[in-house]
């Protein structure tokens, strides 16, 4: 079994990797999706960054 040092290590190098997946990415398609607080935000299909708050409409026809 691995210390925890190590593992953080490895968490804070995924972290950054991901951190620099999603500043690359061009957001092309999003879609609505709930994050882990239950909050309905636009997110990226590609790299799954939050994108932007929906208007109370679009989350109305998200629910439909």
């Amino acid at each position: 079994m691995e210390n925890i040092n190590n593992l953080n290590n490895k968490l804070r190098k995924v972290k950054k990797e991901i951190e620099e997946f999603q500043k690359s990415c061009r957001h092309e398609k999003q879609a609505l999706k709930m994050n882990d607080k239950n909050e309905i935000r636009w997110h990226c299909l590609r790299c799954d960054l939050q994108t932007r708050i929906p208007t109370p409409k679009e989350v109305i026809e998200w629910l439909k």
